[in-house]
């Protein structure tokens, strides 16, 4: 008995481990495909939207003119899953591109993290706008606010031209906006919300990645590395991405 004690803790710690990277996956998502976990919800108000699976990355592939804006004007495509159980304290990461094809970000879009409450018609938007900015933009049923009414955006170098991180962190009614440029950079606040916060609550929202576009746009790409939320189980994604041919292959097509 006491040779096959050894062999049984050895089976149940795989086992155990397995259960854990099982689980873990569900906030930890690199994107490989050939589909979306079950975790998620393609959301596509018109049905015309379009996604795939590119070379380890998720990417959104919309017509022109397909907006989100406030109550009514209902055209973006959302990929959504729900928060985690104890959401008082939690952070939501990813890495996009929306520079697919051409050689900046095309105009008239914005594309990045969301917090959605779709009953009450509240979200909130933070990413790579227009080959602008990065930006928050929200709304609250018709209580549209642009990042003059938000306060919150940064004016990288030379515009939107290569993926960005980004980050938002909400802790209680207070959502506090993160990016930074390259992997190895610090992450920099870009300023913290507490007017969206009461309308996240358990149950009523969901959190994810988003795309829009709206008058005067083209056919708009935009394609995320990862989805992560390393606060919830403590893991983390490979913090150098997908190799650099994976990422010129893409842009390539």
């Amino acid at each position: 008995m006491r040779r096959q004690l050894p062999v049984l803790a050895l089976v149940c710690a795989t086992l155990a481990g397995l259960a854990t990277a099982a689980f873990a996956v569900q906030y930890t998502d690199p994107f490989d495909g050939p589909d979306y976990a079950d975790f998620w919800t393609f959301r596509t108000p018109g049905d015309n939207d379009r996604y795939a699976f590119e070379d380890g990355w998720f990417v959104f592939d919309i017509d022109a003119g397909q907006d989100t804006y406030i109550r009514g004007v209902d055209g973006g495509p959302f990929l959504l899953m729900d928060p985690p159980d104890d959401d008082a304290s939690f952070t939501i990461e990813t890495r996009v591109n929306a520079v697919l094809d051409q050689t900046v970000q095309p105009n008239a879009s914005h594309t990045g993290l969301i917090f959605f409450n779709e009953v009450d018609w509240s979200y909130s938007c933070w990413g790579p706008y227009n080959n602008a900015d990065i930006r928050l933009e929200d709304v609250i049923d018709a209580d549209y606010r642009w990042r003059a009414e938000t306060l919150i955006g940064v004016d990288p170098p030379g515009g939107i031209v290569d993926g960005i991180y980004l980050k938002v962190e909400k802790t209680g009614d207070e959502l506090e906006f993160f990016w930074k440029l390259a992997e190895g950079d610090n992450w920099e606040s870009a300023g913290v919300d507490d007017k969206l916060g009461p309308q996240y609550r358990l149950g009523n929202y969901q959190i994810g990645l988003f795309i829009k576009n709206w008058g005067g746009s083209i056919p708009t790409r935009a394609a995320f590395d990862y989805f992560h939320s390393p606060e919830i189980l403590g893991l983390s994604v490979d913090p150098n991405g997908k190799a650099a041919t994976q990422w010129g292959a893409l842009k390539s097509r």
